[in-house]
């Protein structure tokens, strides 16, 4: 099954985080895929946190997992922002908020 990955569980497996085991068998057990934007996103946030010789450990769990990189177009935004956009309008009218 395909498996939309987020920076967080990259995060989790380099921070040794609790869920780290759980998060290693799904990747496992998957078709993992990341976006270019989550991926960098990633980068960004193990550089500061760890410094730059951590941000090859990234690269080490891309292989090992054999995450797809996908790539975000142009394109991408209308078909998935605007209806965002629509919904959290309709949050932030509603009565309950």
């Amino acid at each position: 099954m395909r498996l939309v990955v987020d920076s967080s569980v990259l995060l989790a497996l380099i921070l040794d985080e609790p869920e780290r085991a759980a998060f290693h068998q799904t990747l496992l057990a998957n078709e993992p895929v990341i976006s270019i934007a989550n991926l960098i996103e990633t980068y960004s946030v193990v550089r500061y946190r760890l410094g730059e010789p951590a941000v090859s450990e990234i690269d080490l769990y891309v292989e090992t997992y054999n995450i797809e990189i996908a790539s975000v177009l142009a394109d991408d935004r209308s078909g998935c922002v605007r209806p965002f956009l629509r919904s959290a309008r309709a949050v932030a009218r509603s009565p309950r908020c």
